[in-house]
């Protein structure tokens, strides 16, 4: 429930302060019985989640991110965007399961089986509206959100960067990539094991690398290329983009 999330401070906040109710009453307890030390553990930890309860209410959220990833089945989009969902405590938007989620499936669900066809050009752009929608939601909220799709086309990246430059937040696009031997490797593994959420096989890839379109001059200027084929620092990359600062106006995304 992405949507969730815009109540997530107030929550924190509410959680603080029933945590600093149980600590009152625990000092009210210990001054009764003359427990000195147990009173200043309660005091302090009233304290603590008075404090915390402050921050949460009063204290302006960090600024939020967008990073796009960008690239075809098997760059290694997916494990890379978790290792920094884990690194960074951003939010990850995955395609593959929004997707099934329109189509009313779950996402370890197998479309063929439902006697759906997932990739049709009308289901792509569905499922990128949805991840529009989803990431204004996170980042208007406050959270940093990591849209985990292919990206393959400009028209598919404009809206996302159209979005960023209206809320007045940085975006910043990985660009993954892998040797081609490579990413035939990963798919194939991936489709045998059954265990992933895309159902994307040597068909869709092979017409990913026909019909992908290169990032444009601009793109290219907030981009940041990365080969999973070889180690990645993903501490190093998380400090990089929490360092992200707002991009200038791109004339190709503000015109249209």
């Amino acid at each position: 429930d992405y949507m969730g999330l815009t109540l997530l401070r107030p929550y924190l906040a509410y959680r603080a302060m029933v945590r600093a109710k149980v600590a009152a009453i625990g000092l009210l307890q210990a001054r009764e019985i003359g427990d000195r030390a147990r009173e200043r553990e309660t005091h302090d930890s009233l304290e603590s989640h008075l404090s915390l309860a402050e921050r949460y209410q009063i204290s302006e959220p960090e600024k939020p991110l967008l990073i796009l990833m960008h690239g075809v089945s098997g760059s290694g989009k997916s494990r890379l965007a978790m290792a920094l969902v884990e690194t960074m405590g951003a939010i990850r938007i995955r395609s593959d399961v929004e997707r099934k989620r329109l189509l009313g499936l779950t996402p370890d669900e197998d479309t063929r089986k439902a006697g759906v066809d997932a990739y049709t050009p009308a289901m792509t752009r569905a499922t990128y509206r949805r991840l529009r929608a989803l990431a204004f939601g996170l980042l208007d909220a406050g959270m940093t959100a990591i849209v985990d799709a292919t990206f393959l086309r400009r028209e598919q990246r404009r809206p996302f960067l159209q979005m960023a430059h209206l809320l007045g937040v940085p975006v910043r696009i990985l660009d993954v990539t892998a040797p081609d031997a490579i990413l035939r490797q990963r798919v194939m593994r991936r489709q045998q094991a059954c265990t992933d959420p895309s159902e994307a096989g040597l068909e869709i890839l092979e017409a990913q690398l026909r019909s992908r379109e290169a990032l444009t001059a601009e793109e290219q200027a907030i981009a940041i290329a990365l080969d999973t084929s070889q180690p990645i620092d993903i501490p190093a990359l998380a400090r990089e983009l929490g360092a992200a600062q707002i991009t200038p106006c791109i004339p190709d995304v503000v015109q249209k």
